[in-house]
């Protein structure tokens, strides 16, 4: 219940949220990534959630953590300050996918990816860069592509 409620937070009060810069898709990328974070500043050892952003062109859509028999799923590489720590990803519940070679299960639009990151207990400052490199592979009717991103 708790996770619903900070993902009704994000999703609801994104105008006074912290946003990463966007890596904008390009000719070839059908996606744009980033990171939203609900807090302006950090406390030592308070853990606090981040968002990890997929914004899918129309008629795309990325792989959830079991994708089925195609695909693979969207993978968050944490590069953190030393002693601060991110949870494992809460994944929304995904949507059926059907491909003339079976069923996959992933997200079309946007999905939001919850993670609980929790600075270092000795943290001396009130802000901290987040930094993570993103994958992904994501398909269309005629198309896959693979991509990633730093945010």
């Amino acid at each position: 219940m708790r996770l619903i409620r900070v993902f009704l937070l994000l999703a609801g009060l994104l105008g006074g949220a912290v946003y990463g810069a966007p890596i904008p898709g390009s000719e070839e990328s059908p996606v744009a990534a980033s990171l939203i974070s609900e807090v302006e500043s950090v406390q030592p050892g308070k853990p606090f959630w981040v968002a990890v952003v997929l914004d899918l062109d129309d008629e795309w859509h990325a792989y959830w953590k079991n994708p089925g028999g195609i695909g693979f799923p969207i993978a968050v590489e944490w590069h953190l300050p030393e002693g601060t720590q991110a949870g494992e990803l809460n994944w929304p519940h995904p949507e059926k996918i059907a491909h003339p070679t079976g069923i996959a299960y992933g997200y079309s639009d946007k999905v939001y990816l919850l993670v609980p990151i929790t600075p270092h207990q000795n943290l001396a400052d009130s802000s901290i860069e987040l930094k993570a490199e993103v994958t992904w592979l994501v398909c269309s009717e005629s198309a896959c592509l693979p991509g990633s991103a730093t945010v």
